[in-house]
């Protein structure tokens, strides 16, 4: 039970035990009060006037204010003091409201709800209490306060959150939201994500100030706006040298920092320089604070450019770009074609090779053809000068690539064609022989470099006075004939391979008589 209800009912016990049981018709002229004297030892009188209890006047109040209550207005005709007993007969449903103090003449209690509050008061002179006298305590009802957050810093492009969540209303109703932009930069096309919700989020799409306003309600009024302002901080410009590029020696390289960014938007101011570049370089930018300057790379390496841009108030960090020369291919002469005579020994030559970037030249030579039966080879095939011994006729093929330490050159060939050969005729020994004694010739030992095949032409050139002798088979390699007259036979031979004829051989066949 509640106590305040327990001790009403005490006090009205205590009112009733004081008034004695007589009949209602009945008026004493006095009334006593048994056992009570005076202190005089004579019997004290009870004709004693209830006293009158005031609560003072109903008032209205804002939830949450501290309501003073009065009862200072309260009496006794008798002018007996009084003293005051104060209730909380009813107050709005959880409520946790209680009296200061419930027997001063001005007790206090915070109207915490929104609501009715009864209060009642009984006064007592000593004698008698009062009847109890009631005031009403009515609630008005409060504004609601908005809380639209503190004040932001934020970068360009951050996603904002608004936080409303500090809004509050004093009779503790629900309260709904409503936020809208008051200001935005220029060029801002920024949204607020639900402009009902208690924490809305914008993107900072553009550097400026944003300013948002926040009035919330509690269903019956709407408090006073309250604003939050949103800063966009500088945000440091981001460069961008672009991409690496491999060029050819001598070429021009553009740069290129379109690429760099602003989040602010921020007009950006370009500052390009040589970070390194090859030894012997006179390289030179075109124009250090343009977009797209340029330089000619006049030696082979690596070209280090780096690249810084500023917004007006800071600088970005740097970005670096390399310009790579491409490597150019050597180029392979292995020196004009040839001819030769088998027998003879080809230096090949390659020290026309040459290199764009002026790079040493490794050489690899290779014999790719040689005539049927050739056991030929090259003396050193990583020299630039090698030799080629030449041991059948016909056609020898040589390939010669080189190497500057990254790439291979094309293939460059030369050819050895072997020229004809002159045949060499060999007719034999001289000889002595018989008058009558038949004479075979031979021209075996004759031969052909080349390895044509020989003809053979065989013929007089002198013979003794009154000789009649004639060759047999002069076409062939062993002719003979039978000298008839003693003296000397020069026998000549030519030999041929079909183009050219070896030189005249001759041989004297000496004839003595038959004894």
């Amino acid at each position: 039970s509640d106590p305040r209800d327990e001790e009403m009912t005490h006090q009205r016990r205590r009112r009733l035990s004081l008034y004695p049981l007589i009949p209602r018709n009945y008026l004493p002229e006095k009334l006593y009060v048994v056992g009570a004297y005076g202190t005089d030892g004579y019997p004290v009188s009870s004709e004693n006037t209830p006293p009158i209890a005031n609560a003072g006047t109903a008032q209205t109040v804002g939830v949450g204010s501290t309501v003073s209550l009065d009862g200072s207005g309260s009496s006794d005709a008798d002018g007996d003091p009084l003293t005051y007993n104060w209730f909380l007969v009813s107050v709005p449903t959880g409520s946790g409201a209680s009296l200061s103090t419930t027997t001063g003449v001005r007790p206090t209690f915070v109207a915490d709800l929104r609501g009715s509050y009864l209060v009642e008061l009984i006064v007592n002179d000593g004698t008698d209490d009062s009847p109890a006298d009631r005031v009403t305590i009515t609630t008005t009802n409060s504004l609601p306060i908005a809380d639209a957050g503190g004040d932001q810093s934020v970068r360009v492009d951050d996603l904002v959150t608004l936080d409303g969540s500090g809004s509050n209303d004093p009779d503790g109703d629900l309260l709904s939201f409503s936020w809208e932009f008051e200001s935005l930069p220029d060029g801002s096309s920024a949204t607020l994500s639900d402009a009902g919700a208690v924490d809305p989020s914008f993107v900072a799409d553009v550097d400026g100030t944003y300013v948002v306003r926040l009035v919330v309600s509690d269903g019956i009024a709407t408090s006073a706006v309250d604003r939050v302002t949103v800063t966009t901080e500088n945000t440091q410009p981001v460069a961008n040298a672009g991409a690496d590029q491999s060029v050819l020696l001598n070429d021009v390289a553009v740069l290129d920092g379109s690429g760099s960014t602003d989040a602010d938007g921020d007009l950006l101011t370009f500052f390009w320089s040589f970070a390194t570049v090859p030894d012997g370089s006179a390289a030179d930018l075109s124009d250090p604070t343009a977009v797209r300057p340029s330089f000619t790379v006049d030696v082979p390496g690596d070209y280090v450019v780096q690249l810084v841009v500023n917004d007006g108030l800071v600088n970005s960090l740097a970005d670096t770009v390399v310009v790579s020369t491409q490597n150019l291919p050597p180029v392979a002469d292995a020196g004009p074609d040839q001819s030769a005579f088998v027998g003879d020994v080809v230096l090949l030559d390659g020290t026309g090779s040459t290199d764009p970037e002026l790079d040493p030249l490794t050489y690899a030579w290779a014999l790719t053809s040689r005539p049927a039966q050739s056991s030929t080879a090259l003396s050193d095939p990583t020299l630039p000068q090698p030799t080629l011994p030449i041991d059948r006729p016909g056609t020898y093929v040589v390939r010669l690539v080189v190497n500057d330490g990254m790439a291979d050159s094309a293939p460059d060939w030369i050819t050895i064609t072997t020229a004809n050969s002159r045949p060499s005729a060999n007719a034999g020994p001289d000889q002595e022989v018989l008058v009558g004694e038949l004479v075979e010739l031979d021209g075996s030992l004759s031969s052909d470099p080349d390895f044509d095949e020989l003809t053979f032409t065989w013929s007089f050139t002198a013979s003794p006075e009154g000789n009649t002798a004639t060759l047999a088979e002069d076409d062939t390699v062993s002719p003979t004939f039978v000298p008839d007259a003693v003296g000397t036979y020069a026998i000549q031979l030519v030999v041929s391979d079909g183009v050219l004829a070896s030189i005249v051989l001759s041989r004297d066949i000496k004839t003595v008589p038959f004894v």
